[in-house]
């Protein structure tokens, strides 16, 4: 597994002529490397393709592949310094996790970017050290074999990211009616049918528990920074996102209960809970313009995501 993955990051380190796409313009080295990381979490492999030269990295359609960067659906930047530069090229050292059908892995590597006309471009990598992740982190949901990733955050086990599984009807939706969408995602469920998802030692959480969480991550004024992944946010320019808990929230948007109108991806996330009150479901949202988490109730007819916490 370790040397699929391995294979997976550098096999686009073959020499082919490639093509160009619309070149990604950027004066910082750094900001290139973490733009190109976030492209690959947001499975963007076309941004993420421009940012490199075009040619030892590749052509378009092997860099995407499933046995090259496209096997990559989440990534994580813990952290990412420039280092001397080395025969004129930018040296940008990264310390990231990278989440993949192949396997998931920590990696630190070195970056090697070269000036091309008005932009940096990526011509090398170098990958220093892999860690393999723990595969304890995991459970998966038997019904349709889908694996998720876990993780613990104080006393509690949450699920990180979110759930993925069709329930073939009318509460359940892709964003958009959009099944690409559900691979970083998940679906949109109404109340009604999060409140009866139920999985082996999982359940929907309450009121109470969410609570418990906030608190650990500083209370609920400053929480969703800690909780919101580094990539995928629309305008977060001036937000210190960390996502120190794991949590990895994505802004999945929401769909409307009215209309059945789909809002706000790249903008917020909204999750359900299994607390009601006049008909109304509770949940709590993070939203792209403040780190404060927003807590009240919807229609139960509203599509929201669901994140699940273990017994």
């Amino acid at each position: 597994m370790e040397r699929k993955i391995l294979i997976c990051l550098i096999y686009i380190l073959h020499t082919v002529h490639g093509f160009a796409f619309k070149p990604f313009v950027a004066d910082n080295p750094i900001e290139v490397i973490k733009q190109f990381i976030n492209d690959l979490g947001k499975k963007d492999y076309k941004s993420a393709y421009e940012k490199t030269d075009g040619k030892i990295w590749g052509t378009y359609e092997s860099f995407s592949s499933e046995q090259a960067f496209g096997c990559i659906y989440s990534t994580t930047i813990h952290e990412i310094n420039r280092k001397p530069d080395e025969l004129g090229r930018a040296v940008v050292q990264v310390d990231a996790t990278y989440l993949s059908t192949a396997g998931n892995n920590r990696y630190l590597e070195n970056f090697y970017l070269q000036k091309i006309g008005e932009s940096w471009k990526i011509v090398k990598l170098k990958v220093i050290k892999i860690t393999k992740l723990n595969d304890e982190n995991y459970f998966i949901d038997k019904r349709d074999q889908h694996r998720y990733r876990t993780v613990k955050i104080g006393t509690q086990t949450w699920m990180a990211e979110n759930l993925a599984y069709n329930l073939k009807n009318e509460g359940c939706w892709a964003y958009n009616d959009d099944p690409s969408n559900v691979s970083k995602y998940g679906y949109l469920y109404s109340w009604d049918e999060a409140v009866k998802i139920s999985l082996p030692r999982w359940h929907l959480p309450s009121e109470e528990e969410c609570m418990i969480l906030f608190e650990y991550l500083g209370g609920e004024n400053i929480a969703g920074a800690k909780m919101k992944s580094t990539n995928g946010w629309d305008y977060y320019a001036n937000i210190n996102i960390s996502n120190d808990s794991g949590f990895n929230a994505f802004p999945a948007g929401v769909r409307g209960w009215q209309l059945g109108d789909y809002i706000d991806i790249g903008l917020s996330c909204a999750f359900w809970t299994n607390k009601e009150e006049d008909g109304y479901g509770w949940y709590f949202g993070l939203i792209y313009n403040t780190n404060e988490v927003s807590k009240g109730f919807y229609h139960p007819n509203q599509g929201l995501s669901v994140r699940l916490i273990k017994d």
